[in-house]
């Protein structure tokens, strides 16, 4: 399975990876890391006891640098990249999401929110901006 056939299987599914906390954002990129790039639980990066989304970034050490590469927000985006927000005013967690597409100035992503549960997962159109902290690349 690839990152596009990934988002047609799940578009409008409910993923909760973890069975806590109902769908959030985290859940859709740890179970896209198991379902598309193969690696389980113990080769993903976690979040710290905060549950911040923006954290992941951070969390690629270890054993799991061997399967995952972190990117600066500098370098170029690539589809199947997993993306990650930092906090927000109205979002301390930070969010993540799926490249799809990258255009002049905006990415296609695919991504699940956990503010806005039974939604389920789907595309949107972001921004390319400060906001980014950096990229996730399974290698």
């Amino acid at each position: 399975m690839n990152y596009k056939e990934f988002a047609e299987e799940y578009e409008g599914v409910e993923v909760d990876f973890d069975n806590m906390y109902g769908a959030q954002c985290v859940d859709l990129a740890r179970f896209y890391w198991q379902k598309v790039c193969g690696l389980n639980r113990p080769q993903q990066p976690n979040t710290t006891p905060s549950g911040g989304a923006k954290d992941l970034i951070n969390n690629v050490t270890g054993a799991i640098a061997n399967r995952l590469r972190v990117r600066a927000k500098t370098e170029s985006p690539q589809a199947g990249d997993i993306v990650i927000w930092g906090a927000a005013n109205k979002n301390p967690w930070g969010h993540v999401a799926i490249l799809m597409q990258v255009g002049e100035g905006h990415i296609e992503v695919f991504e699940q929110d956990g503010l806005n549960q039974g939604k389920g997962a789907y595309w949107k159109v972001r921004p390319i901006n400060e906001s980014i902290l950096g990229y996730i690349t399974a290698i």
